[in-house]
């Protein structure tokens, strides 16, 4: 997430929006909040999770949530995350549960996989 801050000459400040990768395991989702706590800080920006409206589509995952969540964006709006009821306290973040305006904005989309196959994409929508 940094490295990807980095390249596109922005401050964790400078995101509107995050598209977590969100397995909804705990030791896959306690990694990622911990990752965004210690780039954001208590400044975490809304973030909302695709997967339990796609499941897990292994290798094309992030190129499928990243339309899904563009094609949302465009049309105005950033997603719920479905399905979500009870925040865990241990991981001290949790995902957007209504969907909200959004009209432009800079969008970090987390895509995490097997092994250590990790990336983080920022995308400007409406900018």
């Amino acid at each position: 997430m940094a490295n990807a801050l980095s390249k596109a000459s922005l401050l964790p400040g400078d995101i509107d929006l995050i598209k977590a990768h969100g397995t909804g395991s705990a030791s896959n989702d306690a990694a990622e909040a911990a990752a965004m706590e210690a780039l954001f800080g208590d400044t975490i920006p809304n973030f909302t999770i695709l997967k339990p409206y796609l499941g897990h589509t292994l290798g094309a995952s992030g190129i499928l949530e990243m339309v899904v969540l563009l094609d949302s964006l465009l049309a105005g709006s950033a997603p719920a995350t479905a399905g979500f009821r009870n925040r865990d306290p241990d991981l001290g973040c949790q995902p957007i549960e209504q969907t909200y305006l959004f009209n432009s904005g800079r969008v970090m989309l987390n895509c995490f996989g097997f092994g250590g196959n990790n990336s983080s994409t920022i995308l400007s929508v409406g900018i």
